[in-house]
Order: C-alpha cells, then sequence, then structure tokens
C-alpha cells in the first residue's frame, strides 16, 4: 500500500501548477506528503473535503485545490 501512495503522491506532483500533495484518512491522518504540503494541515482538508462531499453527495470524490496570492 505504502507505494501505491509514494506513486500517487508523485503523479499528483508531476501535474503542471501542482507544488505539493497530501493525502489523508477519513480521520484526517496524513497518510502521506509530497512537495509543499504540510502535515499540519491534514484535519483541515479533510473537513474541508467532507463539506465539499456534501455539495454532491452522489459525485465523485472531491479534488480541493488550495491557492494564496503567491502560490
Amino acid at each position: 500500500m505504502e507505494k501505491s501512495i509514494e506513486s500517487c503522491l508523485a503523479e499528483t506532483c508531476s501535474k503542471d501548477g501542482v507544488i505539493g500533495s497530501l493525502m489523508s484518512d477519513q480521520q484526517g491522518l496524513c497518510l502521506g506528503v509530497k512537495g509543499k504540503a504540510s502535515i499540519e494541515s491534514s484535519g483541515v482538508i479533510t473537513a474541508i473535503a467532507e463539506q465539499a462531499a456534501k455539495l454532491e453527495p452522489h459525485g465523485q470524490n472531491p479534488i480541493i485545490v488550495l491557492e494564496n496570492d503567491t502560490k
């Protein structure tokens, strides 16, 4: 399983414009991080994903993209 997490994070970080990727379980435990992503944000990102999933309950899992003025 660890190898598939690493390969998924590497694939995500290889996309244009992506500077970091984080994977967490449903409780917010960080399973892996690559690039400029913070382990400490794992729980917050999981909570955001749970709320985003409620917008389209029968859709696919949401993909969360965070941006600020410099990134």
